[in-house]
């Protein structure tokens, strides 16, 4: 029934914030050091995109769930309505954004690029959250959010700390992934914002995601 969807969407949309965030803020913290030693100091100009469109792990995820919600109620006319505003969207602000970088430089162009994918996906995601309300009568609770985004703040600035004080390599950088798994877990737990039940859940995830 609706409530069963309601509270469906919304145990789907903790769990899933609960991984995302951590992963943005540590994307910000470590993407720079990961870039320079996979790729190489020239492809540091990449970082900055790099940052800006790791937002997107926020929304895809939850547009896609949002979207099968369309689809099982037969109702795909709304998707369409906001894809096509959506794309329209994007494609003006790619040219006014590229016209007005490119005059920098064309990494800033790239840049202007990631702005403009993560403005139209904004816009998108926000219409179809809308539309889910209005036509499906169902809200995600966003009170959700607040305890990864405190988590995941500790836990980027200890390792942003660590690595002013020194030099990162890969072997430090993969300790470091896991020193902030366990910060932000750690923090998560004492700020109740996890329990034990849902550690045994995600660990069931990654273990189901390992086998595929």
């Amino acid at each position: 029934n609706q409530q069963d969807l309601q509270e469906s969407l919304n145990y789907v949309f903790k769990y899933l914030y609960i991984i995302a965030i951590p992963a943005i803020f540590g994307i910000f913290v470590l993407g720079g050091y990961i870039v320079k030693l996979i790729y190489g100091i020239e492809y540091l100009p990449a970082v900055f995109p790099f940052y800006i469109l790791s937002l997107l792990i926020l929304m895809t995820p939850l547009a896609s769930i949002i979207e099968s919600l369309f689809s099982a109620r037969e109702k795909p006319k709304y998707l369409i309505k906001i894809i096509i505003l959506s794309t329209i969207l994007g494609i003006i602000l790619n040219y006014i954004f590229i016209t007005i970088f490119i005059k920098t430089s064309s990494h800033m162009a790239i840049v202007g690029v990631a702005i403009a994918t993560v403005i139209s996906q904004t816009f998108y995601l926000l219409g179809i959250l809308l539309y889910t309300k209005k036509e499906l009568n169902i809200s995600l609770d966003l009170t959700h959010l607040t305890k990864p985004l405190i988590a995941s703040a500790i836990m980027a600035l200890i390792l942003f700390s660590i690595n002013l004080m020194i030099d990162l390599n890969l072997i430090i950088g993969i300790l470091e992934i896991l020193l902030g798994a366990i910060i932000y877990f750690s923090v998560m737990f004492l700020i109740k914002g996890i329990g034990k039940k849902d550690i045994h859940l995600l660990k069931k995830i990654f273990k189901d995601l390992k086998s595929r």
